[in-house]
């Protein structure tokens, strides 16, 4: 092959995920064609040269998520140890070049595409659990840690609101021990043990930076029915008909008279 041509076949497949997918479907059955003259024949290039183009082709898909590494970082950092990094952009890489036609993406729009793809991607694998789990809790922070969103009007002084951003997340796992194997140099499997946990993502109207801590299963009843319109008696009516526990009038005050003391809420209960 021409230096002229390989040059010019080589950029194309590196760029047209659809024609680098044909001709390593005509290696894997010679017996069919494509009908496109412009593609390399079986001579040109064999089935080793067209697996490592793909591969590339994921590597430099992976260059253009460098915009994405501040806000995942141990999810991509876990990609590398699963030993998966450039496998899953190979992968990514045609919905990614297909959506980038007109040019750069929005960081949301390409943020939105990268997490709908990890979560899609490696299903059989017995990683995938831990790798979700992982970017659930990074996503949170990002979107926690964003501008904050206009209060709720309250029906009432008396409504329960929040003062800031607040978002409960469940766990099947305990994303601290898949942060540490994450984080933890060399390959390995990642088997932290089932640990179901719920943690709570907290910004105040005050600062920029996102708190997460874990808070049990009464806490978080609680606070999952603040909305901003509810007040200390309809949140108890809402804990009651969950059937979990049953707190007295009391109980409700004592906890958001805490909850307010430490700033997360704000409620005119006199």
């Amino acid at each position: 092959m021409h230096h002229d041509r390989a040059h010019a076949v080589v950029a194309r497949l590196l760029t047209d995920p659809a024609a680098l997918a044909t001709i390593s479907a005509l290696h894997r059955d010679p017996g069919s064609s494509s009908g496109d003259r412009s593609l390399p024949t079986l001579d040109e290039f064999t089935a080793v040269e067209l697996a490592k183009l793909r591969l590339f082709q994921g590597f430099i898909t992976k260059i253009k998520h460098n915009p994405l590494l501040p806000i995942l970082p141990l999810t991509f950092k876990a990609l590398r140890k699963f030993g998966v990094e450039i496998e899953f952009f190979a992968r990514h890489s045609p919905r990614f070049l297909e959506a980038r036609t007109q040019g750069p993406l929005p960081l949301q729009t390409q943020m939105t595409l990268a997490a709908d793809a990890l979560r899609a991607t490696f299903i059989d694998h017995p990683f995938h659990p831990y790798l979700c789990a992982l970017l659930q809790h990074e996503l949170t922070i990002w979107q926690v840690g964003q501008t904050t969103d206009p209060p709720l009007l309250a029906n009432s002084p008396a409504s329960v609101r929040w003062r800031g951003k607040f978002v409960l997340q469940r766990y099947q796992f305990d994303i601290a021990s898949i942060d540490r194997l994450a984080l933890e140099a060399g390959p390995g499997g990642c088997e932290p043990n089932p640990s179901p946990k719920t943690f709570a993502y907290w910004r105040p109207d005050t600062a920029s930076s996102v708190s997460v801590f874990e808070v049990d299963d009464a806490t978080a009843v609680m606070l999952a029915f603040v909305d901003g319109a509810r007040d200390l008696n309809e949140i108890r009516d809402c804990v009651l008909r969950t059937g979990l526990f049953a707190p007295t009038y009391e109980d409700i005050r004592a906890f958001f008279d805490d909850a307010s003391q430490h700033g997360f809420v704000s409620f005119d209960a006199s």
